[in-house]
């Protein structure tokens, strides 16, 4: 992950240099199966690849060759698993902000159609965010986002003032369950089984045709 967050950077940088920015999005499905981030994964993975097929279509009408997508998931005490996916876009050339604000609508557009072919209930345009980053810096925090799995932070979380734990990355509960808290190291079985063999970064790159 840490050789894939070099890599993200690297190539968001470029598209800055050579005069053009990044378009970051992340996209959710309903926590509907938080019990079993297995079977969630499944049907996030097939939400992912009908999506996939439509934003091809919009990528190339856009101009846009480049992208990555990552995997992510968090953990809560009270509404358990909820995997979700990031999209980073890297466009490579100067584009209108209304020609950007066009493409994050048909992507937003595109994803609710996938979910609704997918008969996924539930599904809401506000549950989908977008942004976009023209600055090095910013592509440097946004880097780090999205492969933030990387990062291993020695410490052991605590509960919310409510005894709940939220949003917890899955180091995170590696930590609890080295307390030796039984339930904690079923937690973090469940993530290990689910994520055997489990790709977690996938760069897509378009061939457009020069007229």
């Amino acid at each position: 992950m840490a050789s894939h967050r070099t890599t993200i950077r690297a190539k968001g940088i470029h598209a800055i240099d050579v005069g053009g920015f990044a378009i970051y999005g992340v996209f959710t499905l309903p926590k509907r199966h938080g019990k079993d981030l297995a079977y969630s994964y499944e049907v996030l993975k097939a939400q992912v690849a009908r999506f996939r097929r439509k934003v091809k279509d919009i990528e190339i009408s856009y101009g846009v060759t480049d992208s990555v997508r990552t995997f992510e998931e968090t953990y809560s005490t009270v509404t358990y698993w909820h995997p979700h996916v990031n999209y980073v876009w890297f466009v490579r050339e100067p584009m209108a902000e209304d020609k950007a604000v066009g493409f994050m609508a048909e992507i937003v557009d595109a994803w609710m159609s996938s979910a609704t072919t997918g008969s996924i209930r539930g599904v809401t345009q506000v549950a989908q965010k977008m942004s976009t980053f023209h600055t090095t810096e910013s592509i440097k925090h946004l880097s780090n986002y999205v492969t933030k799995h990387s990062f291993f932070d020695a410490g052991v979380p605590s509960p919310a003032s409510d005894g709940n734990y939220y949003r917890l990355k899955p180091w995170e509960i590696l930590q609890l369950a080295r307390t030796g808290d039984v339930a904690w190291i079923q937690v973090w079985q469940e993530f290990e089984q689910a994520l055997k063999g489990q790709r977690r970064v996938y760069y897509y790159r378009n061939n457009l045709k020069k007229p």
